[in-house]
């Protein structure tokens, strides 16, 4: 299936899955509370006609206020949320590991498939002054390039394989990141395009070679400008920080960042 036509596959699904709850919002206000109106109404001296009248005025009016709370609930949530991957992350490890000239990027992705497919779609973003180059582990995979826009990526992985629903994949990523001219910003971070269930970040800095301080990790909400609480943390002895998320938040950034000292 073409790109263009699971974009229409998305948006139709999308279409008709907020129809039906809009539907089931208006039957169910509108119907609950004409009856219990209508049934207070009849215990007053008034005719039918009026009773009729007064209950279906203020079950349309309760209506209306009730979907106008589910608008601002369901608004809260990003599009990406609502439209269906074909396939959902289990488990996702990323790893970074700085080492000065040269970096290493390292992923183990765990998928299970929704549809029948056999691609994966990916992106990164590196700052270091050098390319960053990314590779599959397994020989039977290709990864090839989409989009390369300076430092920002985009890439698929092509499977030996069309999986079907139900089944499960492990994967596997490799990078090697040139920086020669040390201008790497300090900062790894994971964006969630699709649904996962587990997101564990590793940093890896070896803190005699290179000394840090102030290292934060935060969850950025997309589009808004507004960071959620960051939280200092620190390197083991080892020079490494291990985060584990469950259930990551889509659209959301998940991020480490610091400060080299010297």
């Amino acid at each position: 299936m073409t790109t263009f036509k699971k974009l229409l596959v998305s948006l139709f699904h999308s279409f008709a899955y907020d129809f039906v709850k809009r539907l089931l919002v208006f039957v169910f206000s509108s119907g609950f509370s004409f009856a219990g109106i209508f049934n207070i109404l009849r215990k007053i001296n008034i005719p039918l006609w009026c009773v009729i009248l007064l209950a279906t005025a203020s079950s349309a009016l309760i209506t209306f206020i009730s979907l106008l709370i589910y608008q601002a609930i369901s608004s809260q949530y990003t599009q990406a949320e609502k439209i269906q991957s074909n396939y959902e992350i289990l488990e996702k490890n990323v790893s970074f590991k700085y080492d000065g000239a040269t970096c290493y990027y390292n992923a183990e992705i765990k998928l299970l498939f929704n549809v029948t497919a056999r691609e994966y779609y990916g992106k990164f973003y590196w700052s270091g002054s050098g390319d960053g180059r990314i590779k599959t582990v397994n020989p039977n995979h290709k990864l090839n390039i989409l989009k390369k826009r300076t430092r920002y990526i985009e890439y698929v992985v092509v499977f030996d394989k069309a999986y079907r629903k139900g089944k499960k994949l492990t994967f596997k990523l490799a990078g090697v990141m040139a920086d020669p001219e040390r201008k790497f910003s300090p900062y790894f971070a994971t964006t969630i395009c699709d649904p996962t269930r587990k997101l564990v970040m590793t940093l890896d800095i070896d803190p005699d070679k290179y000394p840090i301080s102030d290292l934060e990790k935060e969850c950025i909400p997309p589009a808004s400008g507004k960071h959620e609480d960051a939280q200092s943390v620190r390197l083991d002895e080892a020079g490494m920080y291990v985060w584990e998320i469950l259930k990551p938040k889509l659209s959301y950034q998940y991020s480490l960042n610091w400060t080299f000292l010297g």
